[in-house]
């Protein structure tokens, strides 16, 4: 009996591959045909496709990546798909087992507008969409709302128009993570919508803290796990809060021009105790007196990371005494001179 190359297993193929570079998958399909039939499909499995800016797509001197008709031909193995400012055949494609798709179009490139996303947009398998820059099509929000698969997404530097939003909205309900940098216009969460597959929000750079959509969007998440809010200046949440808002989350990171004590106390009341605590607490600009501290201590056993970027503080001895509570705490930063002390005098001192 010949012995058995190792490689003719996909099993350990596809080990080999998950630490090799595409440069790296490249240089072994041109090995042999043994080994090209063994990688090939790995090598394809994540393109990457880009037009500098101020080029078209059918300048081929300014292409990046590989050839067009290689990518059509190979398609049906691509799982993570990035086009940067692509306006050719790519965007009507279909890609059978595409997981990931991440469309970027630059301020001065040409206007997308005029791009056909729908096919690619509902691949079968697609869970992840990312989109930057794109002049969304009017049929974009009502294709993908419609998808069966899609978990995760991402939109920046974008502005929706007041018809966009109701798909938004729906396409939310699926969604087990948003991230948004963008724009809106004023469309209204419908009134009963509540967004409890979601998971992970992170929002930042929108337009007004007088936006409605904002903190509804937040409080209609009751099961999140991480929370990321970077806004100018944070709309009147005391008369929205209430305790144990998020029993789950484990991430809570506000950033505003200007966070009370008051405020601070409000969103650390708002994650549930029941589960756990905050393992990951980030407020910045934040005031912390006698009400977040003593917010903050329901959460001391299970801090983790505790940054506080320009925190005012109203009373040293009583934050750095909690912090010093806090045995499972590996990351502190802060601009403040206590940050010494707790160092020197936390659990973690003689570890």
């Amino acid at each position: 009996m010949p012995p058995l190359n190792p490689l003719e297993l996909s099993e350990i193929a596809e080990l080999v591959a998950t630490y090799l570079e595409g440069k790296d998958l490249g240089t072994c399909v041109c090995v042999s045909k043994t080994w090209r039939d063994m990688f090939l499909r790995y090598r394809w499995q994540v393109v990457h496709v880009e037009v500098p800016d101020g080029f078209k797509s059918s300048d081929a001197p300014a292409y990046i990546g590989p050839h067009r008709t290689d990518i059509y031909n190979h398609r049906h193995w691509i799982q993570d798909l990035t086009l940067v400012n692509m306006f050719a055949e790519l965007d009507v494609c279909q890609y059978p087992n595409l997981r990931r798709l991440d469309i970027r179009i630059n301020s001065n490139s040409p206007s997308s507008k005029d791009i056909s996303m729908d096919p690619i947009i509902m691949a079968p398998s697609l869970v992840d969409l990312r989109l930057h820059g794109v002049d969304l099509p009017p049929s974009f929000w009502e294709t993908l709302s419609t998808h069966p698969h899609i978990k995760h997404l991402d939109l920046s530097c974008m502005r929706l128009k007041i018809d966009d939003t109701p798909g938004l909205w729906r396409t939310c309900m699926k969604l087990e993570s948003l991230r948004i940098n963008i724009r809106f216009n004023d469309g209204g969460i419908p009134r009963n919508a509540v967004f409890d597959r979601m998971r992970s929000l992170h929002m930042e750079g929108i337009d007004s803290a007088r936006n409605p959509e904002q903190l509804d969007l937040i409080l209609r998440c009751p099961m999140l796990e991480s929370l990321d809010w970077f806004i100018f200046e944070l709309p009147e949440i005391e008369e929205r809060f209430t305790d144990c808002l998020w029993p789950q989350l484990k991430k809570l990171h506000v950033m505003a021009t200007r966070i009370t004590d008051k405020e601070s106390a409000l969103f650390l009341n708002g994650v549930g105790s029941g589960l756990g605590g905050i393992e990951d607490l980030k407020l910045g600009f934040c005031e912390l007196g006698t009400q977040a501290s003593k917010a903050l201590k329901v959460h001391a056993s299970t801090l983790v990371r505790v940054v506080f970027p320009s925190v005012m503080v109203s009373d040293h001895s009583i934050t750095s005494e909690l912090l010093c509570l806090c045995p499972r705490l590996e990351v502190l930063d802060t601009q403040n001179v206590f940050a010494k002390e707790i160092a020197e005098r936390g659990p973690w001192h003689n570890a």
